[in-house]
């Protein structure tokens, strides 16, 4: 009886330490996937705005990175809204629809 009692504490702990551990993990996919898509957002603002290259060879180095990493199991993010209008004031396509008191994420343009 004490034995069972020991066991199902056991696997109640292994249980919350597993669920615990799930996420922490998804947090730090979510975490890398965030700065991905926040270092592709630069890289497409710079190349728009002329400030680098499009072939650099720091953007194929860090492509190539983000592709092996994917390759050895980090999922990739969820797809979201895509661009809907561009910005009048730095040129950028926005993930908003423009509506009047919205601003741009990137020079602050308020629509």
């Amino acid at each position: 009886m004490a034995n069972n009692n020991h066991n199902e504490r056991f696997n109640l702990q292994f249980s919350e330490d597993l669920a615990d551990t799930k996420l922490r993990m998804q947090l730090m996919v979510d975490a890398i996937n965030a700065l991905d898509t926040a270092m592709r957002g630069t890289f497409e603002l710079l190349i728009d705005q002329g400030l680098l290259p499009a072939k650099a060879a720091g953007i194929k180095q860090y492509n190539e990175a983000m592709v092996q990493l994917r390759k050895l199991g980090l999922p990739s993010e969820r797809v979201k809204a895509t661009a809907q209008v561009q910005c009048p004031g730095c040129k950028s396509m926005l993930r908003i629809a423009g509506k009047s008191g919205e601003r741009c994420e990137w020079c602050g343009f308020e629509f």
